[in-house]
């Protein structure tokens, strides 16, 4: 499971779908382009913020409540092989209906950071950040996306008209239809069938390297070896269904985590949304 290369990938594609948009490219060039960087670099994420304990104590005691139901087993990978507990983790990853995906990655010496939500109906929120040239929000749902990108974004990579796209979409989101060429790679890039869909590839090699644990989650870990030459690390749940739960190469990490719970995507509203037509007519002025 080629995770570490394959959201290397994404995160390009995600970043040069929106700067296609900006820049007024069709969306053929813009899948030209990021064919040519699928080898972007491997990635990292933040830790997963902690939940601080109340510091006050009750004063009387609780009522009691019903106890929580227990975590099913799932399959026992102790007694499995390094490639047999990649399969139980892949196939674990293709039947998840959302999940939260933390990533960094680099594109041509530049940091790109993924935080979204996602889910296989093609709803979607979060944010990408690219560095140098700016971030952006995003909402997507199967029949539109909005994007807000920042100040930053469009004065670096809004050309000759960036300035003006820049006060045009100050604190405004750019929409129009998913069926939109420039911004059918970027709606696309937030669909969790399309994220999972090419990450199996037949010929890796993993092997079992000890026990661990990922936010206090017990973990079976993997070194997994690519027949494209590349390897990382891979935390795999240990209890009920064997998520992949994090994943390592030399230059960084990512992590999943909200395994099949809502992705809630709040449209902005009609005084905050701006045609993605305005921008073109911008640009061809």
């Amino acid at each position: 499971m080629r995770i570490h290369r394959h959201l290397g990938i994404t995160l390009t594609c995600a970043a040069l779908a929106l700067t296609a948009t900006a820049c007024g490219s069709s969306s053929k060039h813009a899948d030209t382009a990021a064919g040519a960087v699928g080898s972007a670099g491997p990635v990292s994420t933040p830790a997963a913020p902690s939940t601080a304990p109340s510091s006050a104590a009750p004063t009387t005691a609780a009522p009691s409540t019903p106890a929580a139901a227990p975590t099913p087993a799932g399959p026992d990978l102790s007694k499995m092989t390094g490639n047999q507990i990649e399969k139980q983790a892949s196939d674990a990853l293709g039947k998840a209906t959302s999940l939260k995906l933390d990533a960094v990655g680099t594109d041509s010496g530049d940091s790109i950071e993924m935080h979204l939500s996602l889910d296989t109906t093609g709803d979607c929120s979060g944010s990408i950040a690219m560095g140098s040239k700016g971030s952006f929000q995003i909402l997507s749902t199967p029949q539109q996306t909005w994007i807000q990108p920042d100040a930053k974004f469009w004065t670096t990579m809004g050309g000759a008209h960036g300035a003006e796209a820049a006060e045009l979409f100050k604190g405004r989101w750019m929409t129009g239809s998913k069926d939109d060429p420039d911004l059918k790679s970027l709606a696309e890039s937030c669909n969790l069938t399309q994220f999972t869909g090419d990450m199996n590839q037949d010929g890796d090699q993993a092997t079992k390297t000890g026990a661990d644990t990922v936010n206090g989650q017990p973990t079976v870990t993997l070194h997994i070896k690519s027949t494209d030459g590349t390897s990382g690390d891979m935390w795999v749940a240990a209890q009920g269904t064997p998520y992949p739960l994090k994943a390592n190469t030399t230059n960084g990490k990512l992590a999943f985590s909200n395994f099949d719970q809502p992705v809630v995507v709040q449209a902005p509203s009609a005084d905050q949304v701006i045609d993605i037509s305005k921008l073109k007519a911008l640009q061809s002025a």
